[in-house]
C-alpha cells in the first residue's frame, strides 16, 4: 500500500476535471475557405462607366468588366493614382480612372508605378478581417490535420488534364524533341 493514497485520487480527479474543462471550452471550427472567399467576392467595389465615368458600387466578383444595366455602357473597376504629388488629387481625394488596356498609367501625372486598384475604406477594413479569419482557418486545418476545402471545377471545364496525360504536354515547334 502506498504512503500517499490521496495522490492517485487527486490524479484521477484532475484528469476528469481537465477533460470536462477542455470539452466545455471547445469552439466551433472556423468558417470554410470557400465561405471566406465568397465574402471577399461580395465586398463592394467602385466601378466606372467607360464614357460618362459614372460611379457604381457592385460586388468585387464581377470579372474584368461588366455592363451598366441603366445605360448599357461598359463598367470597369476603378483605379487610382497613389502618387502623393499627383496633380489629379482634389481635396485629398484620389483621382479615380479606368484603364481598359494594360498600360495602367495615371492620366494626370503619367506615372505607372503609382497606379493601384481602388478599394473602398470599408471594404479594406473587411478585407483585413477576412484575411485574419482565413489565417485562423489555415491554423485550424494544420492543427487538426484537416484537408483544405476545395470546390470542384465547374462542369463546363470538364476534367483537368494531369501531367501523365499526353494532351496536357505543351506542343513543341520545329525539330525540338522532348
Amino acid at each position: 500500500m502506498s504512503h500517499f493514497p490521496w495522490r492517485r485520487s487527486c490524479f484521477w480527479v484532475a484528469v476528469l476535471l481537465g477533460g470536462l474543462a477542455s470539452c466545455s471550452k471547445s469552439e466551433p471550427p472556423p468558417r470554410s475557405r470557400d465561405e471566406i472567399f465568397q465574402d471577399r467576392r461580395s465586398l463592394p467595389t467602385v466601378w466606372l462607366t467607360a464614357k460618362s465615368h459614372k460611379r457604381i458600387l457592385l460586388p468585387t466578383g464581377q470579372g474584368l468588366f461588366t455592363i451598366d444595366p441603366e445605360t448599357g455602357e461598359m463598367l470597369w473597376p476603378a483605379h487610382f493614382c497613389a502618387n502623393p504629388n499627383c496633380p489629379g488629387k482634389r481635396d485629398g481625394e484620389p483621382l479615380l480612372f479606368i484603364e481598359p488596356d494594360t498600360n495602367l498609367a495615371c492620366p494626370r501625372c503619367t506615372s505607372k508605378r503609382w497606379v493601384r486598384p481602388y478599394v473602398l475604406p470599408e471594404s479594406a477594413e473587411k478585407l483585413k478581417q477576412l484575411d485574419a479569419e482565413h489565417q485562423k482557418r489555415g491554423e485550424y486545418e494544420r492543427i487538426n490535420r484537416v484537408a483544405p476545402t476545395q470546390s470542384p471545377p465547374p462542369a463546363s471545364e470538364g476534367p483537368q488534364p494531369t501531367k501523365a496525360d499526353p494532351a496536357s504536354q505543351p506542343k513543341r515547334e520545329g525539330n525540338a524533341e522532348p
